[in-house]
């Protein structure tokens, strides 16, 4: 738990705007509705001269993130892809937000159309993943056609391009 005399100072780092200058008025925006949709699982919270907050949020994966504020900054790191290079990405901002309510005593109120958008949007994201899985993996095989004239087969292995390159490739070499 925070000492009393210090949770108006951690609320108002994790204001609305400074939680927009930290990510963009987009992110925000997909961060808020994170938060209200019971995707942060909060791990841990440590007081002290740099307070901070871990948790873990769902969405395409689960991702580890963690919050912290430092001289009176809202800060923080997150292992999903969009959060490398130091950008505060939508799993920080609701997983602030969180904190933030939790400071300030709030029960947390899960909007279920958040909980929806979120889990579709996952599921999505898992969808695009399969498939590409399955793509690459149908493009990894080798595909093997008779030889013209000489008799030895012609073999082609996907290279890694498009699938658009791919298939010129094999019309290209096979026909």
């Amino acid at each position: 738990p925070t000492p009393h005399h210090e949770t108006p100072a951690l609320i108002a780092a994790l204001s609305d705007s400074a939680l927009r200058r930290a990510s963009s008025a987009a992110i925000f925006q997909r961060g808020k509705t994170y938060a209200t949709s019971d995707a942060v699982q909060v791990l841990s919270e440590e007081p002290g001269d740099t307070p901070a907050i871990y948790a873990q949020v769902a969405g395409s994966d689960t991702y580890e993130t963690e919050v912290w504020i430092h001289e009176g900054e809202v800060e923080g790191a997150c292992d999903c892809a969009n959060a490398q290079d130091g950008w505060f990405c939508k799993h920080q901002v609701a997983l602030a937000l969180v904190w933030r309510d939790r400071l300030s005593g709030e029960v947390p109120v899960v909007d279920d159309d958040a909980r929806v958008k979120v889990q579709a949007g996952a599921k999505r994201a898992r969808t695009a993943q399969d498939r590409r899985q399955s793509l690459q993996d149908w493009h990894s095989r080798e595909i093997t056609r008779p030889g013209k004239g000489d008799g030895q087969p012609r073999r082609l292995r996907w290279d890694g391009g498009t699938s658009t390159s791919f298939s010129r490739q094999l019309k290209k070499r096979l026909w």
